[in-house]
């Protein structure tokens, strides 16, 4: 059958995909326009959210406060005059601080999936400070709603502002040295959670079967040399705490050690380190839940029957505190010198007062007058 002059199928297909074609890249034009509209008026709401908490004398942290995500863009947040929230990329992060002058940075957490950015901000010079305490970034938006009557949204941005008004108090200078340590301990924590079900087959399991178990405790060993070798070379001192506990040839126990002194190195307060180790110092029954790092206080159980040669079943709280005790007292020599170290330049931060596991979390008010003033009543309180 012949066609009619004129038809061309291939010509008039081609056309029709460049009209989809077209379609589908008008629509993807507007999606990108209304995400970057979306975005403006979060930044513009979250900017005066900040400019609301300012009204209230309140001081935010001097340097770029970052939201941080895995898979996503940052958010950092630069208080001042002309304050600037930026969407950046992970890996222009370090380009964009120095191209804007930024001499510390804030952010939520240290995790382990952030630990090498980190490192790579330290030793360019730029310091950087987390938030020992995560629930006061709640709290704090709590006490923004009940107390000033203010309303932060949740959202990236937001969370940004809200975090670099959080008191310094609950702020924690780190550096690179400790971010490769805190990699080493993640690296050692994962594998370390099978070496006590090993070590219960090596004494359990049929003879022929204990040499590839043994092999498989071996390589968990070996993972422990390294964290703990890690530590030693960042902090030398800590081989002052295995010869006092007499662990020099136990590598697991010189491990455990690690952890612990990791873990209260952050914290300023004895009771603090003792809370976070999850021991109670009073038997009176308490309904309050003690918030603890249970990975710390898993290390300081097994570091105590090491130690002291206990029974795993019947390790009484009194061995475990003295431990606390002893390697945050440790610890505290360990922050001095770096302090002296930094030139006394992280003095202001890490000079707090107070057990942290006590304190309410939202920031100091400075006496105001006039309609928005706060009361004494109020000063003395904080959310629950």
């Amino acid at each position: 059958m012949s066609q009619a002059p004129g038809f061309c199928p291939e010509g008039e297909e081609g056309a029709k995909r460049k009209r989809t074609k077209d379609m589908g890249k008008k629509a993807n034009e507007e999606a990108m326009l209304e995400q970057k509209a979306k975005e403006e008026a979060l930044k513009n709401e979250a900017l005066n959210l900040f400019h609301g908490i300012r009204q209230h004398g309140l001081k935010p942290f001097e340097g770029a406060s970052i939201d941080f995500h895995r898979n996503k863009d940052l958010v950092v947040f630069i208080p001042g005059e002309s304050p600037l929230i930026a969407v950046v990329k992970h890996e222009e992060l370090l380009d964009f601080l120095v191209k804007n002058d930024v001499q510390r940075i804030l952010i939520d957490a240290p995790f382990p999936s952030r630990a090498e950015l980190l490192m790579e901000i330290s030793k360019a010079g730029i310091e950087v400070y987390f938030i020992r305490r995560l629930t006061v970034i709640e709290k704090f938006r709590k006490f923004l709603r009940k107390k000033l009557k203010i309303e932060a949204p949740k959202n990236d941005y937001a969370d940004a502002v809200l975090q670099s008004f959080i008191k310094q108090k609950y702020l924690q200078w780190t550096d690179w040295r400790y971010l490769d340590c805190l990699l080493e301990m993640q690296l050692w924590r994962d594998n370390n959670a099978d070496y006590q079900k090993y070590k219960q087959r090596l004494k359990t399991w049929p003879k022929e079967k204990r040499d590839r178990v043994a092999k498989l405790m071996t390589d968990i060993e070996e993972n422990a040399r390294e964290f703990v070798n890690t530590v030693l070379k960042h902090y030398p001192e800590i081989a002052d705490l295995f010869k006092e506990f007499n662990i020099e040839d136990d590598v697991v126990a010189e491990a455990y050690t690690c952890e612990v002194f990791l873990e209260v190195l952050s914290c300023d307060t004895r009771i603090g380190a003792i809370n976070k180790a999850g021991i109670r110092l009073s038997e009176k029954a308490s309904k309050k839940k003690l918030i603890h790092d249970g990975k710390m206080s898993y290390a300081v159980n097994q570091l105590a029957i090491k130690v002291y040669h206990l029974n795993p079943k019947k390790v009484g709280k009194v061995f475990k505190l003295m431990l606390v005790r002893k390697i945050w007292k440790f610890s505290r020599r360990i922050r001095m010198k770096q302090m002296k170290r930094e030139g006394g330049r992280v003095g202001e931060t890490l000079d707090r007062v107070g057990p942290e596991s006590r304190d309410s979390g939202r920031p100091g008010l400075p006496k105001r007058e006039g309609p928005s003033a706060i009361t004494p009543a109020d000063q003395g309180k904080g959310p629950a």
